[in-house]
């Protein structure tokens, strides 16, 4: 396989997989935050839209309920599980143990 082939063939593997990547990413977001949704809801966490502007995200994250959402992730919430073991295994329910790679996946969403 000479240079040039080599370097095409990598260049349709690596198209195809940032595509696959970012399609994984935004159903893990999708799913993190409809559990963060769920769990809290719009009387803690009031909604907003995902195709918001930037003006409207920087006023829903100034919100004191979000703030306090925020805050609370890592508190107990029920049966001594935290906020955020509830949207963990919400999002992961078939998994018996969550990896810090899907743990990450959950705070960065």
């Amino acid at each position: 396989m000479d240079s040039r082939h080599h370097s095409s063939f990598f260049k349709k593997i690596k198209t195809k997989l940032l595509e696959k990547l970012r399609g994984m990413r935004g159903g893990i977001t999708f799913w993190v935050k409809s559990a963060i949704i769920e769990i809290f809801g719009e009387s803690q966490l009031p909604r907003i839209d995902f195709q918001s502007s930037l003006a409207e995200i920087n006023s829903w994250k100034s919100d004191q309920r979000v703030k306090d959402a925020y805050r609370n992730l890592f508190e107990v919430f029920s049966d001594n599980c935290t906020y955020m073991e509830i949207i963990l295994d919400r999002v992961w329910r078939s998994r018996k143990k969550i990896s810090n790679m899907y743990i990450a996946w959950a705070v960065l969403s």
